[in-house]
């Protein structure tokens, strides 16, 4: 039988779906669903790119500090097609 001791112990599961709209590799900081969440430094985080969409779970740490994520599954890649500054775009047709 659980108690309130057991599931004070416990840290808080949670799992987000959706596109990546920031990445930060050397933070290893990403934001999802409007989270902010933390990868776990055991995280392959090799082809996250801005657009990917991608299953996050993990676990939220003591006093809601942060949500640290400790496994990604990529649902589907999805290329970033915002222009950056001195980057190559697609030309749009004059109507």
């Amino acid at each position: 039988m659980a108690t309130a001791l057991d599931s004070a112990s416990t840290p808080r599961r949670f799992t987000l779906h959706g596109p990546i709209r920031i990445w930060d590799l050397t933070e290893r900081r990403l934001s999802l669903g409007g989270r902010n969440l933390w990868v776990a430094p055991d995280v392959e985080t090799g082809n996250l790119t801005l657009g990917t969409e991608i299953v996050a779970k993990g676990y939220e740490e003591e006093h809601g500090e942060r949500w640290v994520v400790d496994l990604i599954t990529i649902t589907s890649t999805t290329p970033d097609t915002r222009r950056r500054p001195g980057m190559p775009g697609r030309v749009r047709p004059r109507p």
